[in-house]
């Protein structure tokens, strides 16, 4: 379980999606960001409105594009973030402050075209308690991904990092980085970590384990509804 005296569990999670192959990089982009947009507010989103707003009784509520006006004309777009705001790298904080999500897309380029890869970073409190909690959106964001037909998880790793709630509030998330690489190493900072000084900011070091996508997918479709 999450809590446990003072100590809260921070789950991190690493994911990279592939939106198929497109002839150039603008396309490729495109289709990243309507993938991101698809994964951030139907997946993620549905899965915490269904886990701590509307309950698994109700209805979930997809938020939709603002509508836009411009003299007389009125349009909707046909996604919430640009893609060259997703090729820079955004950080999405959906409700309450307690996940946050790193986003970032790129046009990867092979010998027959480009790769519309998405890149996501989730930061989650472990706060389960009687099995309720935000872990949810987690699920179903990769369990989307099995019946999807052109965004395949294609890199997905978790960890978890046990936070001391005496010196860190839950709204520290929001500082949550992960920094490094497979090669060099993975660390998470933005907290005092209980084998720091009290009051210092820094960084711990952390092993990401694979996921076990099939078990995701199970565990999506038996947990409580």
């Amino acid at each position: 379980m999450g809590q446990d005296g003072e100590f809260l569990d921070l789950i991190v999670e690493r994911f990279e999606f592939d939106a198929g192959i497109h002839p150039d990089k603008a396309t490729a982009l495109d289709e990243a960001a309507l993938q991101a947009d698809t994964l951030l507010y139907n997946d993620i989103w549905g899965g915490l409105e269904m886990d701590i707003g509307t309950g698994w009784s109700g209805s979930t509520r997809y938020p939709s594009p603002p509508i836009h006006k411009d003299g007389n004309v009125i349009w909707k777009p046909k996604r919430f973030i640009l893609p060259q705001d997703y090729e820079q790298g955004i950080r999405w904080m959906p409700f309450d402050g307690m996940q946050q999500f790193d986003v970032q897309i790129e046009a990867r380029q092979i010998l027959t075209g480009y790769h519309a890869i998405i890149k996501l970073v989730a930061y989650v409190w472990d706060d389960i308690k009687r099995g309720d909690g935000r872990l949810g959106c987690l699920l179903d964001l990769v369990d989307r991904t099995k019946y999807a037909n052109h965004c395949k998880a294609k890199v997905a790793e978790t960890t978890r990092v046990r936070v001391a709630m005496n010196s860190n509030k839950k709204e520290d998330i929001n500082g949550a980085h992960l920094n490094g690489d497979s090669s060099l190493g993975f660390f998470v900072s933005g907290f005092d970590f209980p084998q720091h000084e009290p009051g210092y900011r820094g960084s711990t070091q952390v092993t990401f384990t694979s996921i076990d996508i099939k078990k995701r997918h199970e565990d999506c479709m038996y947990r409580d509804r």
